[in-house]
């Protein structure tokens, strides 16, 4: 995984875009959220990289539990199986891996992706708008999932569990506008003891 950290900064998930550094004066246009593609494999076998971040996960006594490393998705995948059973789990390690869906963070990060730093992004009109409603269906996971739901203000508001589907009807999920959703292995929740009181923090 790139570890370039150029222009990152700590920013609660409630805050949209970047101001890490920004030149202004480009011209690219963000990708609308629903046409973020699907890792195709390479010829080495592995997904082509995906703007990604770390976050914190904090308790309520103001303790870091848990580092996070996220993969970072505009929107749920809408193919089967897109939610990749490599990106939720890390074995052996204390830390979670997972994927964030937000659909205002992932133009910056991407960007960064593209060009090494945050230089030259310029946020689009709808930057400082709350996260949209998604819809998360058990058809795009491969193994039981859960998803972490946190609010407009970083706190975590509910832990729902995403169940693999293969046919109809399927379970869906529709989350909170203005939420942030990290979809992680099942059981992550119950052995970090996630709960009310608990915030996350996102680098970028």
């Amino acid at each position: 995984m790139r570890t370039t950290n150029a222009g990152r900064c700590w920013v609660l998930l409630a805050v949209a875009g970047c101001s890490c550094g920004g030149r202004g004066g480009g011209e690219w246009t963000p990708p609308p959220p629903t046409a973020v593609p699907l890792p195709a494999e390479s010829d080495a076998g592995a997904p082509p990289p995906r703007p990604y971040a770390t976050a914190e996960i904090t308790s309520p006594d103001g303790q870091i539990v848990v580092g996070v490393s996220l993969t970072v998705l505009g929107a749920p995948p809408a193919t089967p199986g897109g939610f990749e059973p490599s990106y939720p789990s890390l074995e052996g390690s204390q830390d979670v891996a997972g994927v964030l869906v937000s659909a205002r963070l992932y133009p910056p990060l991407a960007w960064e992706l593209a060009h090494g730093s945050f230089d030259g992004y310029e946020p689009g009109p709808d930057a400082n708008e709350p996260e949209p409603s998604f819809t998360f269906a058990g058809q795009a996971a491969r193994e039981p999932m859960e998803l972490l739901v946190f609010g407009e203000d970083a706190w975590w508001k509910e832990t729902v569990p995403l169940t693999p589907c293969a046919a109809e009807p399927c379970p869906t999920y529709a989350s909170p506008a203005g939420s942030s959703v990290v979809v992680v292995a099942a059981g992550t929740s119950e052995r970090l003891g996630l709960g009310a009181g608990w915030t996350i923090a996102l680098a970028m």
